[in-house]
């Protein structure tokens, strides 16, 4: 619902029936009251510039958002509303890469800690089972503290919250 879906969408992801996706659909905007607004001033904003921001200043522009056709506007729309949310994301991630490589090169572990893969919002690493600790503590606060350390065109008061896992093995993580 936050990226755009309306209530058909909904039901067909939900199964049951419209009524009952709409009354779903209608319950997420009283509970989440601000979102509707959130949403309705990101449309207008891209609609007004042709583009959208991350919290890090990064533009995505949208060259159909005032298009004629309605199918080629909608898409810009959603796109428009998903933009600022998922971008920010995926800044965020970066730099948490960036940071937690850094730290760990000042502690003297790059040998003993490899990044192995990044999904979405989460980093798999490698790391020397003596060095674990503090290669957890180093990329956990480096992941926590990207908001604090860069740049903000729009500041947040919103914490970012980690929680890590070990294992033998990744067949092992939950």
């Amino acid at each position: 619902i936050l990226y755009g879906m309306g209530v058909n969408a909904l039901r067909k992801n939900l199964g049951g029936t419209r009524p009952e996706a709409q009354i779903f659909y209608d319950n997420y905007f009283r509970e989440f009251n601000g979102i509707r607004e959130y949403l309705e001033n990101v449309k207008k904003f891209a609609s007004e510039h042709g583009y959208t921001e991350t919290l890090f200043g990064r533009l995505r522009r949208f060259q159909n958002i005032n298009s004629r056709i309605p199918f080629l506007r909608n898409m810009a729309e959603r796109t428009a509303i998903n933009a600022p949310v998922q971008g920010t994301a995926a800044d965020v991630i970066k730099l948490a890469i960036r940071y937690a490589y850094e730290d760990l090169e000042k502690a003297g572990l790059l040998g003993k800690v490899h990044l192995v893969l990044q999904i979405h919002d989460e980093l798999v690493y490698e790391v020397e089972e003596k060095s674990l600790a503090q290669a957890s503590a180093i990329i956990k606060d480096a992941m926590e503290g990207v908001l604090s350390r860069s740049y903000l065109k729009y500041q947040t008061s919103v914490p970012l919250l980690v929680h890590y896992h070990t294992g033998e093995n990744f067949g092992e993580m939950k």
